[in-house]
């Protein structure tokens, strides 16, 4: 199980049993039990760097069965509300001007986990991988016709592309924290280093030269919980009827 950031796991782990915290290479790594299934869980940071990297780090120590990506992400088009989960059947990757089509994503596994995480407001869609924060209304005027629920994050398109190298399946879900009308006041880049690890000194100064982004923060963290308690109790839902 992959995942980039604290706040995406907490929920997770809290569900888990026989927890111990160790490290990969510079990331951090979880063991525990959901019911009789034992897990690992790489804590891969922001972005698409991070989540290469971590990938091949953990892929070079063990052979997964499969590997299921999960995290936050933003709402595109009009349809997804905060805390409503939508898995990946399609992936893009933009690079600002266009999108490359590619492979990744299992769709038996999509189809599976539909039925079996417990959540009457799971939808397939697509993810839209990128390297930056983009705006979502000039991100809609460019995508294809055809693009069914498309979600907004960083990290799925570098995932697969490891996945796909060990042929191993990728079930890849994100949870909508923030929906197609909220426009983020603020970069990724503000508030992070070159390698996208967030900065409270960063955070900080941001927020003293805009103060005005301070609501938009508390009502982000406000939604990113709820999404985050959303999507734990989906995939382990999905981890105990698989496995029964």
């Amino acid at each position: 199980m992959i995942a980039a950031l604290p706040e995406e796991i907490k929920p997770f782990l809290a569900r888990g049993k026989s927890v111990r915290k160790d490290r990969l290479a510079q990331f951090p790594l979880y063991s525990l039990r959901i019911g009789d299934r034992d897990l690992i869980l790489l804590q891969s940071g922001m972005g698409p760097i991070n989540a290469e990297t971590a990938t091949r780090a953990l892929l070079e120590t063990t052979s997964p069965d499969l590997i299921i990506n999960f995290g936050l992400g933003g709402a595109v088009a009009p349809g997804p509300q905060v805390a409503d989960l939508v898995v990946a059947t399609r992936l893009l990757v933009s690079d600002g001007v266009g999108f490359s089509e590619q492979t990744g994503p299992a769709l038996s596994l999509a189809d599976e986990f539909m039925v079996k995480s417990g959540n009457n407001r799971c939808l397939a869609g697509t993810f839209i991988t990128t390297s930056e924060t983009m705006s979502k209304a000039a991100l809609r005027g460019k995508l294809p016709a055809n693009t069914e629920t498309p979600v907004l994050e960083m990290e799925t398109a570098a995932i697969a592309r490891g996945a796909c190298e060990r042929n191993i399946p990728l079930l890849a879900v994100r949870a909508i924290s923030d929906d197609c009308n909220e426009e983020l006041g603020f970069t990724v880049a503000e508030f992070c280093d070159a390698n996208l690890r967030i900065r409270p000194v960063k955070v900080l100064f941001t927020i003293l030269k805009r103060p005005g982004i301070v609501p938009q923060l508390i009502r982000l963290a406000r939604n990113s919980r709820q999404a985050a308690e959303a999507l734990a109790a989906g995939i382990i839902n999905y981890l105990e009827q698989s496995h029964a």
